[in-house]
């Protein structure tokens, strides 16, 4: 009886839907549009992954091109402007593009129509842009794109520049923006006196910028001297 129940609904049902497109209630799609759909809404998806990939390599190009990764080794002030650098635009950006894939995964129907899997997907989504990003880095995109963002380390706490000449505990740099600084050493972070030992090498150091000269530095904490 219940499979006699059953297969009339069905039939019901079919004929319920057939009366329904005759009626032109419910009007049928050309294959031709269908698959264009499709392929625009999969052309999108792969779209948000390559940007998502290209936003990972501007990304390692604005850390690799200040070496912005040795201020962590400047203890917590260090790892404190290493977070205040980073071009959060970028992860901005990277994380509509993640919301835009969603979006289009679920018009194609990946999580069958549903959100159900939308932790593994972004998961894999950020897998798959983060290696397709450092293939891009190694290709050099990052650097040939430049980037738009225009974060730099913060010049009333940290200063990173080249070295020009020292004398005792004080040395003289050029920072990021061609200003001439001069840096105070804590005596225990004073190099060895050979000029051509840190001449147009790197310092990075951690403190504060002088009340009366912006042209002074005085660090806590420094790192001398890298070749970068």
């Amino acid at each position: 009886m219940n499979n006699d129940n059953a297969g009339r609904r069905e039939k019901d049902m079919k004929a319920q839907v057939m009366a329904d497109i005759k009626q032109k209630k419910i009007k049928m799609r050309r294959r031709l549009i269908f698959v264009m759909e499709k392929l625009g809404l999969k052309g999108a998806l792969l779209a948000m992954l390559l940007l998502g990939a290209v936003l990972v390599s501007l990304i390692f190009h604005f850390i690799a091109h200040i070496r912005l990764e040795k201020f962590l080794t400047l203890g917590f002030p260090g790892t404190r402007i290493f977070f205040m650098t980073l071009p959060y635009d970028y992860f901005l950006f990277f994380a509509l593009a993640i919301v835009l894939a969603i979006y289009f995964a679920n018009r194609l129907e990946l999580f069958c129509g549903k959100c159900e899997h939308t932790e593994a997907f972004i998961v894999w989504f950020s897998l798959g842009a983060l290696v397709l990003g450092i293939f891009f880095g190694m290709l050099g995109v990052g650097g040939s794109l430049g980037g738009w963002s225009r974060n730099k380390i913060p010049p009333a706490a940290a200063i990173h520049g080249k070295i020009k000449s020292f004398m005792d505990n004080e040395v003289t740099v050029v920072d990021e923006d061609g200003e001439v600084v001069k840096v105070f050493l804590p005596s225990s972070s004073v190099p060895p006196k050979r000029d051509d030992f840190i001449e147009d090498k790197f310092l990075r150091a951690v403190g504060t910028r002088d009340k009366h000269d912006p042209f002074i530095f005085h660090a806590d904490r420094v790192r001398c001297c890298d070749d970068d």
